[in-house]
């Protein structure tokens, strides 16, 4: 019998690696040490966060999949049982790669579409606001990790949209500044927070 997926389980440990992140940026910040520091930290934290949204969207896709396969099994004529398998539900999120990837926010979402259908995909009950700062998280990730051109002219694009800001900063900057727009995820704290309230938030809802 296949195993099933704990989806409460899956959204706890990702929460938990959230709150992780951010207490010991927290704590850096506290404790007042040198301010490039802070900032490094600060990158290093967005990167980890990151990740762990990551691994929740593998795990949450997964999830779905094993539950609610009726369009996977109409598509391939698939009769006499409910739920797909734990495993066969990863190789098909995977794609038979070795690992989960997707190069944004909507190519995740169109991903769910392919495999779920659209009446039964969680990512698309991400409000647009949110999706935007989730795809910022995505960007600031890729210009810290690559440096290259086309990632910072990818995240100056984004947070010209996002945040309305013309001269964009480095990634580092950016994160530790205090976002104080009346329509901010965590006002009058760093972007750093934001992003991870509306990341938080996200897996609390989906």
């Amino acid at each position: 019998m296949s195993s099933r997926v704990d989806l409460n389980g899956i959204r706890a440990r990702a929460v938990k690696e959230l709150d992780y992140a951010l207490s010991l940026y927290n704590r850096a910040v506290k404790e007042k040490i040198d301010f490039k520091l802070i900032r490094y930290l600060g990158a290093m934290a967005a990167v980890d966060i990151h990740a762990t949204w990551e691994r929740f969207t593998e795990d949450r896709l997964i999830a779905a999949l094993h539950y609610d396969p009726t369009t996977f099994f109409r598509a391939n004529e698939i009769r006499g049982i409910k739920r797909l398998p734990v495993g066969l539900a990863t190789i098909l999120v995977r794609e038979r790669s070795i690992y989960f990837d997707f190069r944004s926010t909507d190519a995740l979402i169109d991903k769910a579409d392919r495999l779920l259908g659209k009446s039964a995909n969680p990512f698309r009950k991400i409000p647009a606001d949110d999706r935007g700062y989730l795809e910022t998280l995505f960007k600031v990730r890729n210009c810290i990790g690559h440096r290259s051109k086309l990632a910072y002219s990818n995240y100056k694009s984004l947070i010209r949209k996002i945040y309305g800001i013309r001269s964009a900063p480095e990634p580092e900057e950016f994160l530790s500044a205090i976002d104080r727009r009346v329509n901010s995820p965590a006002r009058n704290q760093s972007r750093l927070h934001g992003l991870i309230v509306v990341t938080r938030r996200t897996i609390l809802h989906i």
